[in-house]
């Protein structure tokens, strides 16, 4: 996060390489002998989680098929799920892969792109009689991956392995495969909760504007009770809330018995460089967020209180 850093930009002479027509017509017979791929292209997902308070309101997800015939080669689309267990309180209860559903070619529509879209709709106890879960056997904390595999009239298929990060990810394609919902809604565990923080640049966080902003703030029962964040030298207003300098910070957040709902609040990342990682009362891992990696809004820390 540079501070009154004035960037100046040189702009190249373009070279523009011209193509003979032998080049030209190599070029044709290796495009013409390229196997063209398809994605599933992400238009929206709400919510990004399922919640124990709300166990049938439903993830809806609207996906956009796209391959080099304007879908004409969608066959059908298998929807699956895994279950990862990250609460050993209630034992193992790890599950691989497991068919849901399945989303034939005719359950598609034409979307404003003219390409076939669908609509997704899952609850929680959907997925986890899927498989083969209980619901003595999830709680907050768990997670459902969801998992798409798209079939082609031609035989081929392609899933999540199929994709690097420019597709899974990349602004045009959004195109994962998968999707992450962390079970939400459960008390939290009272205690005292370690963030340890860093800054890529090493100046300290500066959020949501160039010279400063709030930090992670976090709400029990919808009253502030934290904010937490790495000092800076542009704004002593900081001062208050903030820890550490630099390029890393330490801070404790006490949340006590009897809360029934905790918010943890992220402002934004106006330059792309603030990283964090969240720790239990007992030291573990609850949340980890790579430096310029977190969106703005709620995320979600989940450690559920047993009554």
């Amino acid at each position: 996060m540079k501070k009154n850093v004035y960037i100046f930009s040189l702009f190249a002479l373009l070279i523009v390489l011209g193509c003979s027509k032998d080049d030209s017509s190599i070029i044709s017979q290796v495009d013409s002998n390229v196997e063209r791929g398809a994605i599933l292209r992400t238009i929206s997902v709400d919510p990004l989680n399922f919640d124990l308070r709300d166990p049938e309101r439903s993830w809806n997800l609207q996906v956009e098929m796209e391959d080099n015939r304007n879908g004409n080669l969608l066959d059908f689309v298998n929807v699956f799920v895994t279950f990862f267990d990250n609460t050993p309180e209630n034992g193992s209860n790890d599950v691989d892969k497991s068919f849901v559903k399945q989303i034939p070619a005719n359950a598609f529509f034409t979307g404003e792109n003219n390409l076939p879209r669908a609509d997704l709709e899952l609850t929680l106890p959907e997925v986890a009689s899927a498989a083969g879960l209980t619901p003595e056997q999830y709680q907050g904390g768990d997670v459902f991956r969801v998992e798409l595999e798209l079939n082609l009239t031609d035989g081929r298929i392609f899933t999540k392995d199929d994709v690097n990060g420019g597709v899974a990810g990349g602004s045009f394609f959004r195109s994962p495969f998968q999707y992450r919902l962390t079970i939400v809604g459960c008390p939290p565990r009272p205690g005292t909760y370690t963030i340890n923080m860093t800054d890529a640049y090493g100046d300290g966080w500066q959020s949501t504007t160039a010279d400063d902003g709030p930090g992670i703030q976090v709400f029990a029962d919808g009253i502030l009770i934290a904010e937490v964040g790495i000092c800076t030298d542009y704004n002593d207003s900081q001062d208050a809330w903030c820890s550490g300098g630099g390029s890393s910070g330490s801070d404790t957040i006490d949340i006590p018995d009897g809360v029934e709902n905790l918010e943890w609040i992220f402002p934004g990342d106006f330059w792309g460089e603030m990283g964090f990682e969240i720790l239990g009362p007992e030291g573990q891992v609850l949340y980890t967020a790579a430096e310029g990696s977190q969106a703005e809004g709620e995320f979600f820390v989940v450690l559920c209180r047993f009554d």
